[in-house]
């Protein structure tokens, strides 16, 4: 079988750069060279693995190998790289080629999952940002990214990837903040704010790692101390709730 020499897969945020490129297409289970290699055929991406030509995903958005960079892309323009693929250290991109959307990043030379994204992965390019999202829709990050950078919200603390870690930024890169716990850990799109519940459903204060204090009605005193409390009002259109 013919032997292929595919593009390694050098990545930032929005960029791919090739260090050499394949212009023919190459059917499945040709040999290759390098591992982790990338080439395109049509809208289908290609990876080298175990010296053979396989297909990592379709590219909905086009896949183009022609100007000696390997770029795939989803149908909002968001760039996607398959496991396994060859890349630079701390590199992170959407997923292609998997059962659900997924965030990737670069691990010992080869792009490895590193959080699910069940409402979705989205790159914004270099000039942009990089959302992946929980079930809920709010942001997951990872250990080793560079800080989000929120000016509101909670600016020092992010969700880890499971959507119940926390991380903490120190030194411009998020790492974990074992020192906080959650059951549930939600970060908002808009702001950036981090909600972080405990197995009893409370909030925890980042900045102190307790729970929250809760508003708590008080306490009956004097003379009709030992009274019942008065029943609600009963909703009148006055003071009854609309519910649009």
């Amino acid at each position: 079988m013919p032997s292929t020499r595919y593009t390694l897969l050098y990545l930032s945020i929005a960029l791919i750069v090739a260090v050499s490129s394949c212009k023919s297409q190459q059917r499945v289970d040709a040999t290759c060279a390098p591992e982790g290699g990338l080439t395109c055929n049509e809208t289908e991406l290609q990876i080298c693995t175990d010296g053979a030509v396989k297909s990592a995903g379709a590219c909905p958005g086009g896949c183009d190998d022609t100007s000696g960079v390997v770029r795939c892309k989803a149908n909002n323009g968001s760039a996607l790289a398959p496991v396994g693929a060859a890349c630079r250290q701390g590199v992170t991109l959407c997923g292609v080629g998997l059962d659900s959307p997924a965030l990737l990043t670069c691990n010992d030379g080869r792009m490895t999952k590193v959080a699910s994204c069940p409402s979705g992965c989205i790159d914004e390019g270099e000039t942009g940002a990089l959302f992946c999202m929980g079930p809920k829709g709010g942001l997951r990050f990872h250990e080793g990214f560079q800080c989000p950078g929120f000016k509101k919200g909670s600016p020092e603390y992010a969700c880890g990837p499971d959507g119940t870690s926390v991380l903490r930024c120190e030194a411009g890169k998020l790492v974990v903040a074992s020192d906080r716990a959650c059951v549930e850990c939600y970060q908002a799109q808009a702001t950036g704010a981090v909600s972080c519940k405990n197995a009893e459903g409370q909030l925890i204060d980042l900045a102190t790692g307790e729970p929250t204090p809760s508003l708590t009605p008080l306490e009956p005193t004097g003379a009709g101390a030992d009274m019942p409390p008065e029943p609600p009002p009963v909703p009148t259109t006055q003071n009854a709730l609309s519910v649009q």
